[in-house]
């Protein structure tokens, strides 16, 4: 119930996001839709990045900053991956609707390899930024 509401307020998220830069785009649910070809993109849980999210955390939770950081840093290490998320959800769902596409090669390696440096980037800028604020 919870994972469908999220996977859900994903595709939601990401459709719309999509439908404002790009256009036309039929959501349902946790199913992105193009409306001539009728290919689509199920946002499942591997979809959410909650578990990128949830391991990002436990290298922030270990760090020796103040607990008050540690929960900023979380919020804005989740947004930034969110935000990744999405990006990559309205990729892929281009990429389908495509009459020759190469969706397996984007979503199997290439996103898989984007979400790993942003993970760590994210990691490292934000132990770097917040133990500026603690000099």
């Amino acid at each position: 119930m919870i994972a469908a509401a999220i996977e859900q307020a994903i595709a939601t998220f990401s459709g719309e996001l999509y439908r404002l830069f790009f256009g036309d785009i039929l959501i349902a649910a946790n199913r992105l839709s193009h409306e001539g070809s009728g290919a689509y993109v199920v946002v499942d849980q591997q979809c959410t990045a909650l578990a990128l999210v949830a391991t990002v955390w436990a290298g922030i939770f270990s760090l020796p900053h103040a607990w008050k950081k540690k929960i900023m840093m979380a919020f804005i290490a989740m947004v930034i991956i969110q935000l990744e998320n999405a990006f990559r959800i309205m990729h892929l769902y281009y990429e389908i609707g495509k009459m020759v596409n190469r969706f397996e090669f984007y979503h199997l390696y290439f996103w898989q390899l984007i979400n790993f440096l942003t993970a760590i980037s994210v990691f490292f800028f934000l132990d770097k930024v917040f133990q500026k604020k603690e000099l």
